[in-house]
């Protein structure tokens, strides 16, 4: 009984951040604005990209749904919990770049 019960916890502490990342879209509208319209063009992110003079660009939380952002040099870009759907990024540099719950 003591070994099904460490088992069972075990089984619960290793699923609890991936069931943490299925419950952060529970309740979200993937259908939104905020989810299917971006917030800048790709001439925006270019000149944030020109701007910051080969330091990575900071794209936090921005929705860049849609946006073909194909070719860019994106290396260590912060783009945490940016929104990404049907943005084309074939050949992007992203090495480096923090895309955690994107």
């Amino acid at each position: 009984m003591r070994i099904r019960t460490l088992a069972l916890l075990a089984a619960i502490l290793t699923a609890g951040p991936a069931l943490a990342a299925q419950d952060m879209l529970l309740g979200g509208d993937m259908t939104s604005d905020k989810m299917t319209k971006a917030e800048m063009t790709r001439a925006d992110v270019e000149g944030l990209i020109a701007k910051a003079g080969g330091r990575p660009v900071d794209l936090p939380d921005k929705s860049l749904s849609g946006l073909d952002l194909s070719g860019l040099d994106l290396k260590g870009a912060n783009m945490r919990t940016a929104r990404l759907n049907g943005t084309n990024l074939k050949g992007t540099v992203l090495s480096g770049a923090s895309l955690q719950q994107a």
